[in-house]
């Protein structure tokens, strides 16, 4: 009880300087464009891809129960089954916008290379 007390308030307390660190960030910094020239930019990177892969079998895998494994309780299978959801929906906005940079592009030069076609 007494060291079940202690290691909460560490954790609780890294937390905070954690939280201090981050506070400066804001979404405000960001337009739209810029957020979805970021999204895109991750979906093109390889290691972007395979770190979203890798996470999603790791977190199969622990919901799975894996061989030999306990079944997770309740509350940690709900935190998992988010965490994926998470993933998930993070790898399907970045593909969206660099599908959707890349459809702008391709419209781009098809304008581009009409207006440079001679007549």
């Amino acid at each position: 009880m007494f060291m079940n007390f202690w290691h909460r308030k560490i954790i609780s307390i890294l937390i905070k300087f954690i939280e201090k660190d981050l506070t400066d960030i804001s979404d405000e910094n960001l337009t739209e464009e810029q957020l979805n020239g970021l999204m895109a930019s991750l979906w093109d990177n390889t290691a972007f891809r395979k770190y979203i892969g890798e996470r999603d079998r790791k977190i199969i895998w622990t919901i799975a129960g894996g061989v030999g494994m306990e079944p997770e309780p309740r509350d940690k299978y709900l935190m998992k089954l988010g965490q994926r959801v998470e993933i998930l929906l993070l790898a399907h906005k970045a593909k969206a916008c660099a599908t959707k940079r890349d459809k702008e592009r391709e419209e781009k030069k098809a304008e581009e290379a009409l207006k440079t076609e001679p007549k």
